[in-house]
């Protein structure tokens, strides 16, 4: 049991060493981490619209997750703390009679949360949780860059797309189109596309397994999603407005951008593999 004004609530991330505030997350996904503004900027965090400061982060880079439940009292009267932000500390369950000096964060017919000084909390008692950590990476980190759907052919793992039906014709076999770095020799079977790359077509019935990976990473030190990856580029996307990614990046809308880079310019990989099974796409229809 403690006073304040060190008090603590929510769920928090440890990155770096240091437990930031930090946003529900979704495995893959960036994610917001969140600093006071009366402190000094941390390193790689920029100004909050919504005040105070802010860093985009891979949910792999977090070394530690924790959710943080509050009680305290304010003025002697039991409350719960929900969230903390400077000095100010968020309550709820505070009964309406409660002195004409308490702040109302929003209207009182919509909300019961307000928010008072965290030097006016006493018998401060934190109840810390741990929280289960994205998965760390896969096999495939310190492997060749990969991204997308891959097939399984005498062998050989290569990028793939379909299963679709040649030139349309849904009587004939399915096929699954396959891809080749164009840095290695000619596949046997394999004909240049008109990019310049290594592509065939073979059955679906010849494909032994597929997988899909789904990879993460950083370009130019923001989190990215890697769409595919073709020989030494691969295709990324960044979402959000805080970036300028031009010339590499093209916007496209919703806040979305996306372009081709270099492998080599990517940093902190981590890819998810996991099994898929090719189907006849007459089966669903």
């Amino acid at each position: 049991m403690t006073d304040a004004p060190g008090v603590r609530a929510g769920r928090y991330a440890v990155v770096d060493g240091v437990a930031y505030r930090c946003d529900q997350y979704v495995a893959g996904s960036p994610i917001w981490l969140r600093a006071s503004h009366d402190q000094p900027r941390p390193p790689g965090f920029t100004a909050d619209p919504a005040g105070g400061w802010r860093r985009r982060i891979l949910p792999e880079e977090i070394s530690e997750l924790i959710e943080v439940t509050t009680t305290a009292r304010w003025r002697g009267r039991p409350v719960i703390v929900t969230g903390v932000s400077g000095d100010s500390a968020f309550l709820e369950d505070v009964r309406r009679d409660l002195d004409g000096r308490l702040r109302v964060a929003d209207p009182p017919e919509r909300s019961n949360r307000h928010y008072v000084p965290s030097s006016e909390l006493t018998e401060v008692i934190e109840q810390t949780v741990q929280l289960p950590l994205p998965p760390a990476g896969s096999a495939w980190a310190d492997g060749p860059v990969r991204a997308g759907l891959y097939a399984v052919y005498r062998g050989v793992a290569y990028a793939a797309s379909g299963p679709t039906h040649s030139y349309g014709d849904r009587h004939k076999r399915p096929i699954v189109w396959l891809w080749a770095p164009t840095s290695t020799p000619q596949p046997e079977g394999f004909e240049q596309d008109r990019h310049g790359g290594w592509r065939r077509s073979v059955p679906l019935d010849d494909v032994v397994a597929a997988f899909t990976v789904r990879t993460t990473a950083r370009w130019k030190g923001n989190p990215v999603r890697v769409l595919a990856v073709r020989d030494a580029l691969a295709h990324i996307e960044y979402v959000g407005h805080d970036i300028d990614g031009r010339p590499e990046l093209a916007y496209q809308q919703h806040g979305t951008w996306e372009g081709w880079v270099s492998v080599e310019s990517l940093t902190h990989v981590i890819q998810r593999p996991r099994d898929v099974v090719l189907t006849d796409p007459r089966d669903s229809t």
